[in-house]
């Protein structure tokens, strides 16, 4: 996903379709906080986990993990990501769409 150099704070949305097994959405760059929204869909039923990864300290936290039925919809809001950490969305079945949106402001403490 590409990311801005100037005028912040910015907002940044991207879409997409994720490969089955272990996608990763998002990784903050280096002096950036990133605040996300995310929506999900497929028309297939579907298992889906949420997991997000910090860089300082090191560590990994599954949010959630869910069985949705064919077609059902998850939106979910307010993360928020430090300069290195990620966010890595696991599914089970090909074709689940993803929409995110990115506010990127700068990381004031590594400025």
């Amino acid at each position: 996903m590409p990311y801005p150099n100037t005028n912040f704070p910015t907002n940044v949305q991207s879409q997409g379709t994720l490969s089955i097994g272990s996608n990763t959405l998002l990784t903050a760059p280096a002096g950036y906080r990133c605040t996300i929204s995310l929506r999900f869909n497929n028309p297939s039923a579907y298992d889906i986990e949420l997991v997000m990864n910090r860089a300082n300290p090191v560590s990994s936290l599954t949010v959630y993990s869910l069985t949705l039925s064919a077609g059902d919809t998850l939106e979910d809001d307010g993360y928020v990501l430090e300069p290195g950490d990620s966010l890595d969305i696991v599914t089970t079945t090909g074709g689940t769409n993803y929409f995110i949106n990115v506010r990127y402001s700068l990381n004031l403490q590594q400025a």
